[in-house]
């Protein structure tokens, strides 16, 4: 008698694995082959799923036999364990502490995140994770050492990801424990490293002789460098001139680093496959230049700036950057000295008709500058349907998007940040107290009808007595309590490149990208 292909554990594991935590849970009360299959989907965990192993973990170790916690224990893949609530109860042994006295181990594990204070971290316990499967390493705290990264190499020969926030070398910079020549041999013999996250911790190790190795380190998709170091424009001159035949980060697709304006001159437009940059920029004389030396990067995504020094963004800037960037999707303007000058209606426009794949606009405004009202609101309603974050700090009469047409509406944003909002209709009325009273309900059914998925808002209202405004401020965003949070945020390049690393089958809910993006 043929079985039904329900009942052979290869199709109902593959059939399981694109189901979400809830139905899981549902299918485990089946059968006994569809309990199994389940688990096991439920126990190996996804990368950044949001959801630590910390409580789980803590009670299986007081409450099953070693029989038991192995047998779970080999079924997780994504290992996240980060401070539990009951943590800081001193009577309570810490959960690293509890693993390692009830002899965990995890076999199987392909991406292990741990961020549970440097205090509990440390490196001989975190050298126990260690194993051949490992793919992502990313450790929030904690005290490396040259004997930390001699078991990685020999433990976790084939790690694609390396993220170690080091307090060692912050803590005592002139350490031997670590030199600049250990963490060089290191990456040498890592070449597998694919992804690497210095942001935290590697300052002092950041030296020109590194940077210059950094940028023709083969096969480097991911490289964060943070705001601690600098690279500098000797720096990259050098490198290009000793490799004149050779185009610096040739693989790079996602780039955090602080430089110098000269040296992103330099290198930033020859990167042809970047897909993210978060970059600040130290000593910018020519600010209005910035955008077009990044627009070369036509496969852009994500751009994040921040600016140090004299001179002035523009509209013109940022459309320029638009109209060669045109799968951005995510456009933030940090907060730096300077900001964004001779912005209008009409630039607002041209931006969001050239930007349709926006879904995080950030942009700080010079408030005596521009000519921003409601139809830039309207103008991105229009055409960027899938925004989802939105900061606009510019005066707005925000009470006149009434006067739209009926249909305009933000179906996807949760988060808006505005500057100054009237509690009038119109220029010419008096804010009588009656109209300050109703300010907030009007507000309300204006959000309600205009930005349905809306959960946070915020906004300084503008008021003839300042006292007044608090009030209304607390009655507005208590009415968003009653929202909550939408389960999909806007993914990151970096996340997207991370999970594609780690897991080999595109598709399923632990890796939901396809093999083209």
């Amino acid at each position: 008698m043929s079985r039904s292909p329900l009942e052979l554990p290869e199709i109902v594991g593959h059939v399981l694995q694109y189901l979400d935590g809830k139905s899981l849970v549902a299918a485990a009360q089946v059968n006994r082959l569809w309990a199994e299959e389940a688990t096991t989907w439920i126990w190996r965990g996804s990368y950044r799923s949001l959801e630590s192993f910390s409580l789980p973990l803590r009670t299986l170790a007081t409450e099953s036999p070693k029989e038991r916690r192995d047998w779970y224990s080999k079924k997780i893949r994504h290992l996240d364990i980060e401070r539990a609530d009951d943590d800081d109860n001193t009577f309570i042994l810490p959960i690293i502490e509890l693993l390692k006295r009830k002899r965990f181990y995890f076999p199987n594990v392909k991406s292990l995140i741990i961020d549970v204070g440097s205090e509990n971290m440390n490196e001989m316990d975190m050298a126990h994770f260690l194993q051949p499967n490992l793919v992502c390493l990313e450790l929030y705290g904690g005290y490396y050492s040259q004997f930390f990264l001699e078991v990685t190499r020999r433990r976790a020969p084939s790690l694609r990801s390396f993220l170690l926030s080091n307090r060692l070398l912050t803590e005592n910079p002139l350490t031997t424990l670590l030199t600049e020549d250990d963490f060089l041999n290191f990456l040498k013999a890592m070449p597998s490293i694919k992804h690497l996250d210095l942001s935290v911790g590697w300052d002092t190790l950041l030296t020109e002789n590194m940077m210059i190795y950094l940028m023709f380190r083969p096969g480097l998709e991911m490289l964060s460098l943070g705001r601690g170091s600098l690279l500098r424009y000797s720096t990259v001159r050098e490198a290009m001139g000793k490799n004149p035949d050779r185009v610096p980060f040739p693989h790079l697709r996602a780039l955090d680093v602080t430089a110098e304006d000269e040296a992103l001159r330099l290198f930033l437009p020859l990167l042809k496959n970047l897909q993210a940059v978060d970059i600040a920029v130290v000593d910018c004389k020519f600010l209005a230049d910035l955008p077009h030396y990044a627009s070369s990067c036509t496969q852009l995504e994500e751009i994040d700036i921040c600016w140090y020094g004299q001179g002035e963004f523009t509209g013109k800037s940022l459309l320029d950057l638009a109209s060669h960037c045109p799968m951005l999707r995510r456009v933030q303007m940090e907060y730096g000295p300077s900001r964004i000058i001779d912005i209008s209606d009409e630039t607002v426009e041209m931006l969001a008709a050239k930007l349709v794949h926006l879904e995080v606009l950030t942009l700080p405004f010079d408030f005596d500058s521009g000519e921003i009202s409601s139809k830039s609101l309207a103008s991105l309603a229009r055409h960027c349907p899938r925004l989802q974050e939105l900061t606009m700090l510019a005066d707005i009469e925000f009470i006149q998007l009434d006067h739209e047409p009926e249909q305009l509406h933000f179906p996807s944003l949760w988060r808006l940040s505005l500057g100054r909002i009237k509690a009038v209709r119109h220029p010419a009325e008096l804010e009588e107290e009656k109209n300050m009273a109703a300010f907030p309900d009007r507000i309300i059914q204006l959000l309600d009808k205009r930005f349905p998925s809306l959960t946070e808002f915020n906004f300084t209202p503008i008021f003839t007595h300042d006292d007044h405004a608090d009030p209304y401020i607390v009655k507005i965003r208590q009415h968003f309590l009653q929202r909550s949070r939408p389960f999909s945020m806007p993914w990151r390049v970096s996340s997207k490149l991370k999970e594609r690393l780690i897991e080999s089958v595109p598709g399923s809910r632990y890796n939901p990208f396809p093999p083209d993006v």
